[in-house]
């Protein structure tokens, strides 16, 4: 009876030890579950033994479209191209990420050591090209690199954001690419050249940065702004949001040192949001975002409209409404009819609004030959109608798709009024058509720069926001 006891103990014990055990690896199995690790990052496969240098040159202007041509022109592998392009571009990971640890994963891509020697082919290049646009006195300041540099890389044709990152490589070789895409490249080219960069975490956006010194001593990160082609201030979107968080890039230690005088409001904080802050963060801009919208969709629909309609389907209706107002620029009569503007035609009354005004109402009837042939009508009495260009564009993007001969004519209208901000608002428009989510929020805000009260940019802005959440 009594060994009979003693077995019960032992066996007791052993189960004791035994639970505990089990219990701590479930324990152990479940924190490193929840534990953030890269399962793949994207790295290029592709062995330095084996070359092919082919020519590679990309002309653009200095200062940005209205300077003077230039062309950067260096030698690049094809095989390293060829490699990044079969190369896996996406990042794999286990565990419970922040968007932010996500980013530090994707930065894998900018930094692959296989693109050294490219980004250097290039950098010096664009040293070469700075020298000549100094002895023509087209630059000005102290550090003239960074803003030779970040013209090039904005000179490059606009991709939709959904065709996924690529590899620098692959943007610099196939000469286009996405705002991300240009990021990328912007920064892996100036880590390369010694500068201290950082990506600047917003939860939907990444900004790049060079660290820099305000007119009062601050040292900081300073916004680099690709499609205002600006460094140092804080774009429109941003001027009052700090980030989540401010993620070093590589191991430049290079300032910036800006042209004009940096206010300490556009300085970037160096300090680095731990995960669970960022976390934390995250979670309470977006329960704000949710009442916001919330809020928002209770006092402009019911609730069976929301139910309905998809923000998707709110936005174009932004974009066949508010764009199409758009075109009716001054000295438009709603009375006039295509009869009486071809009347005053016949009668000798040749001026450019006439025939502007004469394809809008073309449009409104879906003659998109005669308006075609209207606004070039207009455009040849007067070849910087910015009404007739910015309608062209409005013609070939919101109504025939021809998306890049759109974007010819609205950049041709922007470079005569870079200040209007209709035509900003339609350069949104024609993105959002485009699928650039990022580059339509730019343009939003740029029209609302030079127009507060612009209240459909507002709006569009608004609906843009809650679409990409």
């Amino acid at each position: 009876m009594y060994y009979v006891k003693q077995l019960s103990s032992y066996h007791s014990l052993f189960l004791l030890v035994g639970l505990t055990f089990f219990v701590m690896l479930l324990l152990t199995g479940s924190a490193s579950a929840d534990s953030c690790s890269p399962v793949q990052t994207p790295s290029i496969l592709f062995s330095n033994e084996r070359s092919d240098y082919v020519t590679f040159s990309h002309p653009f202007r200095y200062p940005f479209k209205t300077g003077i041509m230039a062309e950067m022109k260096t030698s690049l592998n094809r095989l390293l191209y060829e490699g990044a392009k079969n190369s896996p571009h996406q990042v794999i990971y286990s565990g419970k990420c922040t968007g932010a640890q996500r980013i530090e994963f994707e930065m894998e891509r900018a930094l692959d050591e296989q693109q050294n020697q490219a980004y250097s082919a290039i950098n010096n290049e664009l040293t070469r090209l700075q020298g000549n646009f100094d002895q023509a006195g087209l630059t000005s300041g102290v550090d003239t690199f960074l803003p030779v540099l970040l013209t090039f890389v904005s000179s490059f044709p606009d991709e939709p954001d959904s065709i996924g990152d690529k590899f620098p490589i692959e943007t610099i070789y196939e000469r286009k690419g996405s705002l991300n895409d240009k990021t990328w490249l912007l920064l892996g080219l100036l880590e390369n050249k010694g500068y201290n960069v950082a990506v600047v975490y917003y939860g939907l956006s990444i900004i790049p940065a060079v660290y820099g010194t305000s007119c009062d001593g601050k040292e900081g990160y300073l916004f680099i702004d690709i499609m205002g082609h600006t460094i140092g201030k804080r774009t429109t979107r941003y001027a009052s949001v700090d980030p989540i968080a401010i993620l070093p890039f590589g191991n430049g230690k290079k300032q910036y040192q800006p042209e004009t005088c940096i206010p300490d409001r556009d300085i970037l904080s160096t300090l680095r949001a731990s995960p669970s802050i960022i976390a934390e963060r995250i979670e309470e801009r977006t329960e704000e975002r949710i009442e916001e919208q919330i809020q928002e969709r209770t006092e402009e629909r019911t609730e069976e409209q929301i139910q309905e309609q998809t923000e998707e389907q709110i936005f174009t209706e932004v974009v066949n409404d508010d764009l199409h107002r758009h075109t009716q620029y001054t000295n438009r009569d709603e009375q006039i009819t295509i009869s009486t503007l071809i009347q005053r035609i016949q009668e000798g009354d040749e001026e450019q609004w006439v025939w502007n005004n004469l394809g809008v109402l073309f449009i409104e009837q879906n003659r998109f030959t005669e308006a075609e042939n209207a606004f070039n009508r207009a455009l040849e009495i007067d070849p910087e109608s910015v009404e007739a260009l910015s309608n062209l564009a409005y013609l070939f993007g919101s109504k025939q798709r021809k998306f890049e001969l759109a974007e010819e004519y609205i950049d041709r209208a922007l470079s005569l009024a870079p200040e209007d901000s209709l035509v900003w608002y339609q350069k949104g428009m024609l993105h959002y058509l485009r699928g650039n989510g990022k580059e339509a929020a730019y343009s939003f805000e740029q029209a609302l720069i030079y127009d507060e009260t612009l209240a459909d940019a507002r709006k569009a802005l608004d609906i843009l926001s809650r679409v990409s959440q």
